[in-house]
């Protein structure tokens, strides 16, 4: 018996209506599991237009791909899409894998044309037809394989692997915003280093440009020496996309076109870590870097370096800072104005991050009279 709230009413007001519907995919999968279930799809043999009708309220998210959202008090929105074919059987024939290719009525009873269960039962992830065909139709599915053997601890098939190395060129089909997401995806699953040597052992995940191709980063992902875990944006990209030559690293965040501010702290990272390993870090370094950005620093630094860099030293060091942010000055840039009416504002931004250098060097105090002494002292 499926308990879900939002699903519950939705499956319940589509069938007061006269449509079948049921829960589909991940939900099925994890529930049979046993894992925690974050997102609920249903399906039904309703059409867009009478699944709008059958509701107060649709968010029309996905109408071009036959999917609709529909709110629910008191839960997320729960997806709801039409049948891709006459029947709800055609629908999960279209589907990737066995696992993900089963339905459940609330009352629990299971459509399962592929033996998904079964598979579930012996781990094992396959295609629910020819992979040849699977893999063609949406070449993206080459990744979803390898999300879901890692996420999910199963093997993949041998025959559904044999075809996976052979069609991985296919991958280049994929839009890069796609891939972009999918390696994303695969950035919150928590990998261990076995997951690791069989990612970078696939030829599918070899073919992505310019992803995890520096060669120690290569050998500590693998090593069980090395377990942090890259399970953010930040750190997932600032790894990936590492090489000493930067002009290659920005190459790669045009490519998978990530933001703006992404991009921007991944540069800044990999400058930082590149003065890091010819000398070391000034407290000015540290100040800029803030504290996300130097957990990544530090991670990508214990992927390259040949000693540990011992995280705690740099952390406290960044801690003991006299000011982490610009606004923790004691003086303020109007302040400065008032002080100094004489300056113009470029000077101004000049005196402040001047200021700024010197409180953290400890030559001066970070003391609104002992700022203003030392600035006419300078100037």
């Amino acid at each position: 018996m499926y308990t879900s709230h939002g699903a519950s009413h939705i499956i319940n007001t589509l069938k007061t209506a006269g449509y079948d519907a049921y829960i589909v995919g991940g939900a099925v999968r994890d529930q049979i599991i046993g894992r925690a279930i974050h997102d609920v799809d249903v399906i039904t043999n309703a059409s867009i237009d009478e699944i709008e009708a059958s509701f107060s309220r649709v968010i029309k998210v996905g109408i071009q791909h036959g999917t609709i959202l529909v709110p629910v008090a008191g839960t997320l929105p729960v997806e709801v899409s039409t049948y891709k074919g006459d029947t709800l059987e055609d629908d999960l024939r279209q589907r990737d894998f066995t696992v993900n290719a089963m339905a459940m009525s609330l009352t629990g009873d299971m459509i399962d044309p592929f033996n998904g269960q079964q598979d579930i039962k012996n781990k094992v992830l396959r295609t629910t037809a020819d992979p040849s065909d699977v893999f063609s139709s949406d070449p993206l599915r080459l990744l979803r394989a390898l999300r879901f053997a890692v996420h999910l601890q199963f093997k993949i098939s041998e025959h559904t692997q044999r075809m996976m190395n052979d069609l991985y060129p296919l991958i280049h089909q994929s839009a890069v915003e796609r891939v972009a997401m999918e390696m994303e995806k695969l950035s919150q699953v928590s990998l261990t280093n076995q997951d690791w040597d069989f990612l970078l052992n696939q030829k599918v995940f070899q073919e992505l440009p310019y992803l995890f191709k520096h060669r120690e980063i290569q050998y500590q992902l693998k090593s069980p020496a090395h377990m942090a875990k890259l399970t953010d944006d930040l750190a997932w990209w600032s790894v990936a996309l590492y090489q000493k030559e930067i002009e290659i690293v920005k190459d790669g965040l045009r490519y998978y076109k990530l933001s703006n501010a992404l991009s921007k702290d991944v540069r800044f990272i990999h400058e930082l870590v590149g003065i890091f390993l010819e000398s070391s870090w000034t407290s000015k370094d540290l100040y800029i870097l803030g504290t996300e950005r130097l957990h990544v620093s530090l991670i990508l630094i214990n992927y390259l370096s040949e000693c540990t860099v011992h995280s705690t030293f740099w952390l406290m060091h960044y801690n003991n800072l006299p000011i982490k942010h610009r606004k923790d000055l004691d003086v303020s840039g109007k302040e400065l104005i008032q002080e100094f009416p004489e300056w113009k504002g470029s000077e101004i931004g000049e005196r402040i991050r001047a200021v700024e250098t010197a409180v953290l060097e400890a030559v001066i105090p970070n003391d609104k009279a002992e700022i203003y002494q030392w600035l006419r002292k300078e100037t």
